[in-house]
């Protein structure tokens, strides 16, 4: 690892504030705990509820944000100094409607997770979360995928669009182009409550199934739930129909227009 990157390094663990110990008191060096607080705590083989114990005055919440971030920014320094990296190559960000420290769950199950908020797209409307996705090569969205008040597509319908768009300029018989292969599959999670206890769990009893699924998507969204994996129209269905291929849909006939929201 060179000089630069090992500065660029110690300024995020430096920088990153994750609780002001007092709230009266000013955010001094003896009144916060950053992530390099965390960093060296974890570094010492010491688990969240170890880290708990032994600093009262933390918060877990600022831990668990803070072994999250190491993850997600640092994950060549988290893998060589806390924990290696999982036998996985997936990339995975999560939407800000799921709380950041389901990051740990993610990269356990699937080897790399960032979170929206980490990456500069916090309160970014969804086709911008859309495009930085596509850009870093994320091979999936996870989200609640709650429309915005000020947008008129959801994270489903612009994954659906952008399909189309590809699919209608391949030549008959090339559904599976390498073209749809760098769009990442917006995974939907349904559950309201617990949710970063739920989405762990229900990660890693379909993690096998999400894997395959990953390495051969056959629709531009996925609903996981407690029974299994639900695919949405396949290519195949979209390419023949259009938009009248989506749930809900009351026309048989294809639609070349999105649904009015």
């Amino acid at each position: 690892m060179d000089s630069r990157q090992n500065k660029k390094e110690r300024k995020a663990l430096k920088n990153k504030v994750l609780q002001r110990i007092d709230p009266d008191k000013p955010a001094a060096n003896d009144n916060i705990i950053t992530v390099r607080d965390i960093f060296n705590l974890l570094a010492k083989g010491l688990s969240v509820g170890q880290i708990e114990k032994l600093r009262p005055e933390i918060d877990r919440k600022a831990i668990e944000m803070g072994r999250a971030f190491l993850m997600a920014k640092l994950p060549d320094l988290y893998a060589k100094e806390i924990a290696e990296k999982p036998p996985y190559d997936y990339k995975m960000l999560i939407d800000e409607n799921i709380s950041a420290r389901l990051i740990p769950a993610i990269r356990k199950a699937f080897g790399y997770a960032t979170h929206t908020n980490f990456e500069g797209l916090k309160g970014e409307n969804d086709q911008t979360v859309w495009r930085w996705a596509v850009n870093h090569n994320m091979d999936a969205l996870i989200s609640r995928d709650r429309k915005m008040k000020n947008e008129d597509e959801d994270l489903t319908l612009i994954a659906v669009k952008e399909t189309l768009n590809i699919l209608e300029r391949l030549e008959p018989g090339r559904i599976n182009d390498i073209d749809l292969r760098k769009l990442p599959t917006v995974i939907h999670i349904k559950e309201e409550k617990n949710i970063v206890n739920t989405v762990s769990h229900l990660f890693n009893k379909h993690m096998d199934d999400i894997h395959a699924y990953l390495d051969k998507p056959t629709s531009p969204y996925l609903l996981v739930s407690e029974e299994g994996l639900t695919p949405g129209p396949t290519y195949k269905e979209l390419l023949e129909r259009g938009y009248a291929a989506l749930p809900g849909s009351n026309n048989g006939k294809k639609k070349n227009k999105p649904p009015k929201p």
